[in-house]
Protein backbone atom coordinates (compact mmCIF):
# COMPACT_ATOMS: atom_id res chain seq x y z
CA UNK A 1 0.00 0.00 0.00
CA UNK A 2 2.97 2.20 0.39
CA UNK A 3 3.36 2.27 -3.29
CA UNK A 4 -0.22 3.33 -4.36
CA UNK A 5 -0.65 7.25 -4.73
CA UNK A 6 -2.68 8.86 -2.49
CA UNK A 7 -5.66 10.68 -3.49
CA UNK A 8 -9.33 12.56 -2.86
CA UNK A 9 -11.79 9.60 -1.46
CA UNK A 10 -14.34 8.16 -4.21
CA UNK A 11 -17.04 7.27 -2.44
CA UNK A 12 -17.78 7.94 1.31
CA UNK A 13 -15.41 6.39 4.02
CA UNK A 14 -18.12 4.56 5.54
CA UNK A 15 -19.53 3.24 1.68
CA UNK A 16 -18.19 -0.50 1.39
CA UNK A 17 -19.71 -1.11 -1.86
CA UNK A 18 -21.34 0.91 -4.56
CA UNK A 19 -22.73 -3.24 -5.88
CA UNK A 20 -26.49 -3.70 -4.63
CA UNK A 21 -27.29 -6.64 -2.03
CA UNK A 22 -28.87 -8.50 -4.75
CA UNK A 23 -25.91 -8.46 -6.61
CA UNK A 24 -23.56 -9.41 -3.48
CA UNK A 25 -25.65 -11.89 -2.96
CA UNK A 26 -24.56 -13.47 -6.47
CA UNK A 27 -21.53 -13.11 -5.49
CA UNK A 28 -21.52 -15.18 -2.44
CA UNK A 29 -23.03 -17.78 -3.77
CA UNK A 30 -20.13 -18.04 -6.50
CA UNK A 31 -17.32 -17.15 -4.18
CA UNK A 32 -18.93 -20.31 -2.06
CA UNK A 33 -19.13 -22.84 -5.27
CA UNK A 34 -15.54 -21.65 -6.22
CA UNK A 35 -14.38 -22.72 -2.82
CA UNK A 36 -16.42 -26.01 -2.84
CA UNK A 37 -15.86 -27.25 -6.13
CA UNK A 38 -12.31 -26.58 -6.58
CA UNK A 39 -10.64 -28.13 -9.59
CA UNK A 40 -13.97 -29.33 -10.48
CA UNK A 41 -15.61 -26.21 -11.14
CA UNK A 42 -16.66 -25.50 -14.55
CA UNK A 43 -15.77 -22.51 -16.46
CA UNK A 44 -18.83 -21.37 -17.73
CA UNK A 45 -20.79 -20.91 -14.25
CA UNK A 46 -22.69 -18.36 -13.36
CA UNK A 47 -25.28 -17.46 -10.84
CA UNK A 48 -27.92 -15.21 -11.20
CA UNK A 49 -30.62 -13.87 -8.45
CA UNK A 50 -34.01 -14.29 -10.18
CA UNK A 51 -36.11 -12.54 -6.77
CA UNK A 52 -34.90 -11.10 -3.94
CA UNK A 53 -37.44 -10.22 -1.25
CA UNK A 54 -36.88 -7.79 1.64
CA UNK A 55 -39.80 -8.71 4.11
CA UNK A 56 -39.89 -8.40 7.93
CA UNK A 57 -37.32 -10.41 9.75
CA UNK A 58 -36.18 -12.25 6.68
CA UNK A 59 -35.68 -11.82 3.46
CA UNK A 60 -35.87 -14.21 0.64
CA UNK A 61 -33.53 -15.36 -2.20
CA UNK A 62 -34.03 -17.53 -5.33
CA UNK A 63 -30.83 -17.91 -7.40
CA UNK A 64 -30.37 -19.72 -10.88
CA UNK A 65 -26.64 -21.35 -10.84
CA UNK A 66 -26.38 -21.21 -14.26
CA UNK A 67 -23.76 -24.14 -16.34
CA UNK A 68 -23.80 -25.01 -19.78
CA UNK A 69 -23.87 -29.27 -19.65
CA UNK A 70 -25.75 -31.83 -18.11
CA UNK A 71 -22.44 -32.86 -16.36
CA UNK A 72 -21.51 -29.60 -15.00
CA UNK A 73 -24.92 -29.86 -13.36
CA UNK A 74 -24.58 -33.30 -11.64
CA UNK A 75 -20.94 -31.74 -10.70
CA UNK A 76 -22.45 -28.42 -9.08
CA UNK A 77 -25.40 -30.49 -7.24
CA UNK A 78 -23.19 -33.67 -5.64
CA UNK A 79 -23.83 -36.78 -5.02
CA UNK A 80 -27.39 -36.90 -3.03
CA UNK A 81 -27.80 -32.40 -3.30
CA UNK A 82 -25.07 -32.64 -0.94
CA UNK A 83 -23.04 -30.37 -2.58
CA UNK A 84 -25.79 -27.54 -3.48
CA UNK A 85 -26.66 -27.98 0.32
CA UNK A 86 -23.24 -27.63 1.52
CA UNK A 87 -22.78 -24.42 -0.90
CA UNK A 88 -26.42 -23.26 0.45
CA UNK A 89 -25.55 -23.27 3.70
CA UNK A 90 -22.30 -21.33 3.58
CA UNK A 91 -23.63 -18.44 1.20
CA UNK A 92 -26.51 -17.86 3.51
CA UNK A 93 -24.54 -17.82 6.88
CA UNK A 94 -22.33 -15.09 5.02
CA UNK A 95 -25.33 -13.14 3.34
CA UNK A 96 -27.03 -12.79 6.84
CA UNK A 97 -23.78 -11.48 7.86
CA UNK A 98 -23.91 -8.90 5.40
CA UNK A 99 -27.26 -7.63 5.85
CA UNK A 100 -27.87 -8.37 9.40
CA UNK A 101 -30.92 -10.82 9.39
CA UNK A 102 -31.99 -14.10 8.69
CA UNK A 103 -31.73 -15.25 5.22
CA UNK A 104 -34.01 -18.04 3.21
CA UNK A 105 -31.98 -18.90 0.18
CA UNK A 106 -33.00 -21.67 -2.56
CA UNK A 107 -30.75 -22.17 -5.37
CA UNK A 108 -31.44 -23.86 -8.02
CA UNK A 109 -28.83 -25.74 -11.08
CA UNK A 110 -30.09 -25.21 -14.79
CA UNK A 111 -28.71 -25.97 -17.98
CA UNK A 112 -28.51 -23.29 -20.72
CA UNK A 113 -26.14 -24.85 -23.64
CA UNK A 114 -23.17 -22.61 -24.84
CA UNK A 115 -24.14 -19.54 -23.14
CA UNK A 116 -20.58 -18.35 -22.09
CA UNK A 117 -20.18 -18.55 -26.17
CA UNK A 118 -23.41 -16.68 -27.02
CA UNK A 119 -23.58 -12.67 -26.75
CA UNK A 120 -27.33 -12.77 -26.30
CA UNK A 121 -27.29 -15.46 -23.93
CA UNK A 122 -24.64 -13.28 -22.07
CA UNK A 123 -26.66 -9.98 -21.86
CA UNK A 124 -29.84 -12.02 -20.82
CA UNK A 125 -27.48 -13.50 -17.88
CA UNK A 126 -26.41 -9.83 -17.14
CA UNK A 127 -22.89 -10.22 -17.37
CA UNK A 128 -21.03 -7.73 -19.20
CA UNK A 129 -19.83 -8.86 -22.96
CA UNK A 130 -17.28 -6.48 -23.68
CA UNK A 131 -13.91 -5.94 -22.34
CA UNK A 132 -14.12 -2.60 -20.88
CA UNK A 133 -13.08 -4.76 -17.51
CA UNK A 134 -10.01 -6.36 -19.49
CA UNK A 135 -8.71 -2.24 -20.42
CA UNK A 136 -9.32 -1.14 -17.21
CA UNK A 137 -6.29 -0.02 -14.68
CA UNK A 138 -6.29 -2.75 -11.67
CA UNK A 139 -4.28 -3.88 -8.89
CA UNK A 140 -4.29 -7.40 -7.80
CA UNK A 141 -5.59 -8.51 -5.01
CA UNK A 142 -5.12 -12.09 -4.61
CA UNK A 143 -4.02 -15.29 -7.12
CA UNK A 144 -4.36 -18.55 -7.05
CA UNK A 145 -4.04 -21.51 -8.89
CA UNK A 146 -7.09 -23.04 -10.61
CA UNK A 147 -6.92 -26.62 -12.58
CA UNK A 148 -3.62 -27.87 -14.01
CA UNK A 149 -3.21 -24.63 -16.17
CA UNK A 150 -4.91 -21.91 -15.44
CA UNK A 151 -5.57 -19.14 -12.41
CA UNK A 152 -8.25 -17.11 -10.29
CA UNK A 153 -7.21 -13.42 -10.28
CA UNK A 154 -9.01 -11.28 -7.84
CA UNK A 155 -8.36 -7.17 -9.08
CA UNK A 156 -9.84 -4.63 -7.82
CA UNK A 157 -10.45 -1.58 -10.84
CA UNK A 158 -12.03 1.37 -9.75
CA UNK A 159 -14.78 1.25 -12.23
CA UNK A 160 -16.15 -2.41 -11.80
CA UNK A 161 -14.76 -2.97 -7.88
CA UNK A 162 -13.45 -6.39 -7.52
CA UNK A 163 -13.44 -8.36 -9.97
CA UNK A 164 -12.65 -12.32 -10.22
CA UNK A 165 -10.76 -12.71 -13.80
CA UNK A 166 -10.08 -16.84 -15.10
CA UNK A 167 -6.39 -16.95 -16.63
CA UNK A 168 -6.48 -19.87 -19.02
CA UNK A 169 -3.28 -21.58 -20.56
Amino acid sequence: MTLLPESDLIYPEDQITDRPERFLAAEIVREKLTRRLGDELPYALTVEIERYEELAGITKIYAIIWVERLTQKNIVIGKQGEMLKKVGTDARFDIEKLIGQKVYLQLWVKVKKNWSDNERAMQSLGLMTDSAVYLQPAFILQQHKFRETSLIIDVLTRDFGRVSLVAKG
